[in-house]
């Protein structure tokens, strides 16, 4: 078992509000907790830079996590929530050097639909940024550990998470992953949903 919620690393579930920047605060999510734990300094990173700033994604209609990394890689740097806070809505790039948070210095997939690596990766490395099909009854959860008799393909995943460790469910002894999400702490469990069927999966750093 692993949680790197117990390791401090992991900033507060945030609110992406009408905004579908769920890409972004995974993302961010992945940054701030690889700054935390490689540097033992907590920060939150700008998921209104990632909006604004990441061209090769849509900003509030939607965008893949792994071109956000990428973006940053590029661009030498992400500046602090602070200093570029969340507004919801999308607006002109406004980056600034002399206030970066982190920096990003490759990205590496991993391998598609493989659990196991996925489970080596958070419990060694720490939280990794996923893709999901959010259907209709997701949005109802409220908490426990969710079950669907179905799971899109990798052309249908409509949602971005964060993983931030995994469990063992002692009334039936089954795995279970811990994902961070980006509607709120009154959403699921506290702002985190525990999920059995195995993820389609995106990528970490």
């Amino acid at each position: 078992m692993k949680d790197w919620r117990n390791d401090g690393i992991i900033s507060p579930v945030a609110l992406q509000g009408d905004c579908f920047a769920c890409w972004a605060f995974s993302a961010a999510g992945a940054m701030e907790a690889t700054k935390s734990k490689l540097e033992n300094q907590t920060v939150t990173v700008s998921v209104q830079q990632l909006v604004d700033c990441s061209t090769s994604d849509h900003g509030c209609e939607g965008g893949r996590p792994d071109s956000a990394f990428l973006y940053v890689s590029r661009n030498g740097g992400i500046n602090s929530d602070p200093s570029y806070p969340y507004t919801g809505t999308e607006g002109t790039c406004s980056f600034d050097p002399n206030h970066i948070a982190a920096k990003v210095p490759g990205v590496q997939w991993v391998l598609y639909g493989d659990e196991e690596d996925l489970e080596k990766i958070v419990g060694l490395i720490g939280p990794v940024t996923v893709g999901i099909q959010a259907k209709g009854d997701l949005l109802d959860y409220k908490g426990g550990i969710y079950r669907t008799t179905s799971c899109g393909d990798l052309g249908k995943l409509n949602h971005a998470k964060l993983v931030v460790g995994y469990a063992i469910d002692y009334f039936d002894d089954q795995p279970y992953w811990i994902l961070k999400n980006s509607w709120e702490d009154r959403w699921g469990e506290d702002g985190y949903i525990y999920i059995y069927i195995y993820i389609y999966i995106y990528i970490y750093i």
